[in-house]
Parts: structure tokens; C-alpha cells; sequence
């Protein structure tokens, strides 16, 4: 079996490392590949939240996105389609809805987060906020054929639009 999964942050973060990479290993071992593929790398995340860095930010988004437009093609050989948090950081769920078409293999949502809750960014502001795209969560749960949750608060919200969790 093979699993795409498309990551908003990289291995620094630590919703990357325990809800996903720690289970690269064990997953190959009982057969089934997981590529775990981040929106941001390294380097963005290391100044994500600088907002002296904001036009260099803004520049590798840029990049990011065109990355983030390569992984959807990859969802073609994929068993399922597992989506952390988000595909990307900002916007709709285009991405993710392109992923599910193209590969036609079911999404797993994987939420640790609230990231249905819309907030002001205090780096960047309202701008952030408006490009969040905050109800693109209840696309996602709406999509997930099931979503796994960090908590229990999460798990009744997941719950309250009618998903298994």
C-alpha cells in the first residue's frame, strides 16, 4: 500500500515528526510505504514567523505552492491520500481536491490542531487571516472518508459535521 502524505510543515515541527515521520519505519515494515511530503522546508519554517523576512517569506510561498502542484501529480499511484492539517497554508483546498481527483484514492484528515478557529495572525495581521482560508477545514472533513484527531475537543467538532473519527 502506498500513502501520500501531504504535510504543512517540515520534520521541525512537531506535528510533522509525531503524527507522521516516526511512522515511516514501522509502516515499511508491515508494507506500506508513507512519503511524507511538507508545504514549507526548513528553511521557510525557520523564518515563518520573522516578520522582518516577510518579503523572502512571501518569495519561497511562491515556491512552495509550485512544490505543492508537483505532489499532486504523485497522488496518481497512491492508495490514499493523507492530508495533515492542510496541503498548504493558505487558501482553499484546491490542492487537496486535485490530490483525491487524480489519484481517486480516498483522504485520510488528520487534525491536531484547531485550525477550523479563525484568528489574527500577531506576525502578519489581518492580510494572513483573509488568505487563511479558515473554512477550508470543514471542506477537508467533509471530504476524509475519516479523520483522525489530536484530542477530544477536535474529535466533537469533527464529529459535529457528521465524520467518523
Amino acid at each position: 500500500m502506498k500513502v501520500l502524505a501531504l504535510a504543512s510543515y517540515p520534520i521541525e515541527a512537531a506535528a510533522t515528526r509525531y503524527r507522521l515521520a516516526q511512522f515511516v519505519s514501522p509502516l515499511a515494515e508491515r508494507g506500506i510505504t508513507l512519503e511524507v511530503h511538507p508545504f514549507i522546508d526548513s528553511r521557510l519554517f525557520a523564518s515563518l514567523y520573522r516578520r522582518e523576512a516577510l518579503p523572502a517569506t512571501a518569495l519561497s510561498l511562491v515556491g512552495a505552492t509550485a512544490r505543492r502542484l508537483g505532489n499532486v501529480w504523485r497522488a496518481r499511484g497512491v492508495d490514499v491520500l493523507l492530508v495533515q492539517r492542510e496541503a498548504m497554508l493558505f487558501g482553499p483546498p484546491v490542492i487537496e481536491w486535485l490530490a483525491m481527483r487524480l489519484g481517486s484514492c480516498p483522504m485520510v484528515l488528520d487534525l491536531d490542531d484547531a485550525t477550523y478557529l479563525p484568528y489574527v495572525s500577531p506576525v502578519y495581521g489581518r492580510l494572513a487571516s483573509a488568505l487563511k482560508w479558515f473554512s477550508k477545514t470543514d471542506d477537508l472533513i467533509r471530504w476524509a472518508r475519516v479523520v483522525t484527531c489530536g484530542n477530544r475537543t477536535i474529535a466533537d467538532y469533527v464529529e459535529s459535521k457528521g465524520r467518523r473519527t
